[in-house]
């Protein structure tokens, strides 16, 4: 039996692409498949996800999903990569990213939710949490199935968007609504309580993912990957994020008071879906 076939952590990788995809990525996608023969691929595109979150989350998700932006697509796949990897387990990757080598060099037998810092925002936790290693990483999540964190997070995302005050917009927006800045104080809020088959990583996993593999780089830099034509980038946005109208609605139209109550039905939802 091969050390790969014994891993707790699916072998099954997760990337959402803009359509048409580009002859850059379709490569970096082919090269993905190259090295890592012994994974799964599934490449998502907009209605696939809309799909994906309808049928196996319920209609209010993909409610309060249709509520961001279509300006703010990042903050969309904020939500639906915890979705996925909740659900599945494996690999979410963003498109650009990818390991130096391969996949196999990085999970481990006993592996059950690995994360890594990467250089990013390195100060925002280090008074309230002690942690000076900066943001964990959401461009590679790597989990179990229902891993109880992967929970968390999604949770505190549709709290975080049911709550808001509509004023979010812009880069700095989304990375607190639903990107790196919630999912690190999520994680650092809890992890004392799931810290078993936890593995925190350095360094873009140890300098073994890169952040964007398309030009080789670990770590943010100003060279991105443009979407696709035509498509608007979420970080120079003035726009809020969400419909606060709509989010309102979606909210009432199901009679939801508390934080606890939406939680508690939405993976009821789920677990009705997945059996």
């Amino acid at each position: 039996m091969s050390f790969t076939a014994r891993q707790k952590v699916p072998r099954r990788l997760f990337v959402t692409a803009r359509f048409p995809i580009s002859n850059s990525l379709i490569a970096h996608f082919d090269d993905l498949k190259r090295s890592n023969p012994n994974y799964s691929m599934e490449i998502y595109h907009d209605e696939e996800i809309e799909s994906y979150i309808e049928s196996n989350w319920g209609r209010f998700v993909l409610d309060l999903y249709q509520c961001i932006g279509t300006e703010y697509y990042a903050a969309k796949i904020d939500l639906w990569r915890w979705l996925i990897i909740y659900d599945k387990g494996g690999i979410y990757l963003d498109d650009k990213s990818g390991p130096v080598k391969t996949f196999d060099r990085l999970i481990k037998q006993n592996d059950e939710f690995v994360i890594s810092t990467w250089g990013e925002n390195k100060d925002l936790w280090r008074e309230s949490h002690g942690h000076a290693g900066g943001e964990f990483a959401n461009w590679c999540l790597i989990s179990t199935p229902q891993h109880p964190l992967s929970k968390l997070v999604i949770s505190d995302i549709l709290c975080r968007i049911v709550n808001s005050n509509g004023k979010e917009f812009g880069k700095q927006g989304v990375l607190r609504l639903t990107g790196p800045i919630g999912s690190t104080t999520t994680i650092l809020d809890n992890i004392k309580n799931y810290s078993r088959g936890v593995r925190i990583m350095k360094n873009s996993f140890g300098r073994k993912m890169y952040y964007n593999a398309l030009v080789k780089t670990m770590t943010c830099s100003k060279s991105h990957h443009p979407l696709r034509s035509g498509d608007r980038d979420y970080r120079s946005q003035t726009t809020p994020i969400l419909d606060l109208e709509r989010v309102n609605q979606v909210v009432q139209s199901k009679g939801i008071t508390s934080n606890d109550q939406m939680v508690d039905w939405i993976f009821s939802d789920f677990d009705s879906n997945s059996n």
